[in-house]
C-alpha cells in the first residue's frame, strides 16, 4: 500500500512571538538532518507557550518517525486537547493507534478525519483495516472497493475485498468476486493474489520472497507481508492452526510499532478474526 511523504508545518498562530521563534529555529534544525536539535527547540517552545499546536505536531512528527512512539502518541494527544478537530493529526494519531494495535480507537479518529476531509475517504486503506478488524465487514467491504476503484494496481485492497466479502458472504462468493487488478511489482503481491484466485498455493508466496536477490531487511519485509496474507486467509477458509502458525510467524519477523506485526498480534487475541465465517 502506499506510503505518505511527510513534512514538518511552519510556525504560525502562536500566541507567543518567542515560542513562534523556537518552532522556526527547530524547523531549520530538522532541514539540517539534526533531528535531536529540532526536538529540544520544539520542547523549549511548548515550554515558553504550552498552546503552541504546530511546536507538539511537529516534535510528534519527527518522535514517530525515529520510533519514539509513546512520546509522539503524548504530543498528538495534546494537540488534539487543544485542537479537536485538526484533521492532520487526527489521521496521523489513528495511524499510529492502528500501529500499536488500538483498532477501535484509531477508527475513531479516521472517521473524525473523513468527517472533515471528505475526499479522503475514498482511498482511506486505513480506515478499512481498522473497519475489518472491527467486525464491520460490509463497510470494510464498501472501503476497500472504492480504494480499488482509485488505484487498481493494488493487490492490497483486492485481498482485503476478498476476505471482507468471504466474512459476509462465504469463501466461494469471496472468490468469484476478486477483484481484478493492475500490475503490482511489490514482492509477494502477484503471488498473495493467486494464491487468494486458488491459482497458486502459499509455497509460491513464499518462495517468491527471494525472488531478485534483496537484502536482508527486504527479505524481512517482504516475509511479514507473505505470512501475513497467508494467515487471513487460512482464517476465512477455516484453518486456525494455520493461521495462527502464520501470524505467530508476523509477530515473530517485525518489531513492535510495525503495522503488520502489530495487527497480526491483534488477530492472535481475537476470535473473531481467527474463527471461520
Amino acid at each position: 500500500m502506499l506510503g505518505v511523504a511527510w513534512t514538518l508545518a511552519i510556525s504560525g498562530l502562536a500566541a507567543d512571538p518567542k515560542s513562534e521563534e523556537l518552532v522556526n529555529q527547530g524547523n531549520a534544525a530538522f532541514k539540517k538532518r539534526d533531528r535531536d536539535g529540532a526536538i529540544a527547540l520544539f520542547t523549549q517552545a511548548i515550554a515558553v507557550d504550552p498552546s503552541n499546536h504546530v511546536a507538539y505536531y511537529n516534535r510528534g512528527r519527527i518522535q514517530e518517525t525515529e520510533g519514539r512512539l509513546e512520546p509522539a502518541m503524548a504530543d498528538y494527544n495534546r494537540l488534539l486537547e487543544i485542537k479537536p478537530d485538526h484533521n492532520q493529526t487526527l489521521q496521523l494519531r489513528g495511524a499510529l493507534r492502528l500501529r500499536t494495535g488500538q483498532v477501535a480507537e484509531a477508527l475513531a479518529d479516521f472517521n473524525r478525519h473523513i468527517e472533515l476531509v471528505p475526499a479522503h475517504k475514498a482511498h482511506h486503506w486505513m480506515r478499512g483495516i481498522a473497519l475489518y478488524y472491527s467486525g464491520q465487514y460490509d463497510q470494510a467491504r464498501a472501503q476497500f472497493a472504492s480504494c480499488h476503484a482509485e488505484e487498481t494496481n493494488d493487490v492490497e485492497h483486492a485481498l482485503w475485498h476478498f476476505l471482507s466479502v468471504a466474512r459476509i458472504d462465504g469463501v466461494e462468493k469471496a472468490r468469484a468476486s476478486l477483484l481484478t487488478v493492475g500490475p503490482d511489482r511489490s514482492v509477494p503481491m502477484p503471488e498473495l493474489y493467486s494464491f487468494y484466485g486458488q491459482k497458486a498455493g502459499a509455497e509460491a508466496v513464499l518462495s517468491a520472497v527471494n525472488a531478485g536477490s534483496p537484502k536482508i531487511d527486504e527479505i524481512t519485509s517482504r516475509l511479514g507481508y507473505a505470512h501475513f496474507y497467508i494467515g487471513h486467509y487460512y482464517a476465512v477458509t477455516g484453518d486456525e492452526a494455520k493461521a495462527r502458525e502464520n501470524f505467530n510467524k508476523v509477530a515473530a519477523v517485525t518489531a513492535r510499532g510495525n503495522l503488520l506485526g502489530e495487527l497480526a498480534r491483534v488477530a492472535l487475541k481475537e476470535d473473531k478474526l481467527l474463527a471461520k465465517p
